[in-house]
């Protein structure tokens, strides 16, 4: 959350939130172990640059 969110730990219930609103409209790509499909993290496009159609991603 140090990059995405309020910049402080979530509690409980607002990471609940978080997660639900993401799979509702996603906009970032899962990454999951692919022998066991457990969550690993996720990254999403930052900027995509019309002219050389390349997105950059991370912070």
């Amino acid at each position: 959350m140090r990059f995405l969110g309020p910049r402080r730990a979530l509690s409980e219930d607002e990471a609940g939130s978080w997660f639900k609103a993401k799979l509702d409209n996603p906009s970032r790509f899962v990454i999951a172990d692919a022998e066991s499909d457990e969550f690993i993290g996720f990254c999403g496009i930052k900027e995509i640059a019309a002219i050389h159609r390349r997105g950059q991603c991370g912070q």
